[in-house]
């Protein structure tokens, strides 16, 4: 593996899911790290945190949302880039958190294997372009 490998914390609560998005960011070239839960994934982040460039979760879970582990997780490392999924609510709403969470992109459940990778690219894009900005 490669020392400029970036590293990704997948978490979602539905297997299909996880498994999808965890295949479509290996596609993209990341070394993926997936869980169910925000318990779990606080517990891999704390293990990994040096490594883990980027956070995909799923918004609705339960007991811990993906916004909350969010905020969690941003708050030990301000320059982790967070993508939120969800086919519930639209990703304006995160602008409007205080402190907002500065590096996020959204990506709308239901998506496609297909279409996946394709909507990853443009959200990382987007997240760098706000970063440069």
């Amino acid at each position: 593996m490669s020392k400029n490998m970036k590293t990704a914390l997948v978490v979602d609560d539905e297997t299909p899911d996880l498994e999808v998005l965890a295949e479509a960011l290996a596609a993209a070239g990341y070394r993926v790290i997936t869980v169910s839960d925000g318990k779990t994934a606080v517990e891999s982040f704390q293990a990994h945190s040096e490594q883990i460039d980027l956070l995909v979760t799923d918004v609705a879970m339960s007991p811990m949302n993906g916004f909350d582990l969010a905020k969690l997780l941003v708050n030990r490392n301000s320059h982790l880039s967070v993508i939120f999924v969800s086919g519930y609510i639209g990703g304006l709403v995160f602008q409007y958190d205080d402190p907002p969470i500065p590096h996020f992109g959204f990506l709308r459940k239901p998506f496609t294997r297909a279409g996946l990778a394709a909507q990853i690219r443009q959200t990382l894009e987007e997240i760098a372009t706000r970063t440069a900005a």
